[in-house]
């Protein structure tokens, strides 16, 4: 007998089985705002999710008992040889990614840290090195400044030759 293939989840559902009220409402637009702008959402294990746009990472999604959780690392790792900062601060996020800097959460593990990390021309003393942008249950500008982010994010994808 063969073994069945196991089924991944929908991220939709598992929002909807794990969250309530505006948190779900948020973390369900998200979800749409990521599907409308051609970013597709591939299950990795467990209620993770790994937005990708033209076979390069953009995010990932967590969800994680009442929280959802967007994590970055690719903006603080050089990754693709672009200069994030224009980017950034041409979008007019300066504030809300240094607002948001994570200093020592790896989904609650101690992880290795960076001491002395510049970002956008502030030195932090502590970044996680795993997920140096951390997000929980974001709403109303902060949802709206990570969707900004994302295009960002798409648009650098987008220009890599």
């Amino acid at each position: 007998m063969s073994e069945q293939k196991k089924v991944k989840p929908n991220v939709e559902d598992v929002v909807s089985n794990h969250l309530s009220g505006d948190t779900a409402k948020n973390a369900l637009d998200f979800v749409a705002f990521m599907k409308q702008n051609k970013l597709s959402l591939r299950h990795t294990s467990g209620n993770n999710w790994k937005a990708m746009y033209k076979g390069k990472s953009v995010c990932y999604m967590l969800v994680n008992n009442e929280d959802w959780i967007l994590r970055f690392s690719h903006f603080t790792r050089e990754k693709w040889f672009v200069d994030y900062d224009k980017h950034i601060v041409n979008a007019g996020l300066k504030e809300f990614i240094l607002d948001n800097v994570n200093p020592r959460n790896c989904l609650g593990r101690d992880c290795n840290i960076n001491r002395d990390k510049m970002i956008l021309g502030k030195t932090f003393d502590e970044v996680c090195t795993c997920w140096p942008l951390y997000l929980r249950n974001l709403d109303g500008a902060d949802l709206d400044n990570i969707k900004k982010f994302v295009l960002v994010v798409k648009q650098i994808i987008a220009d890599i030759p």
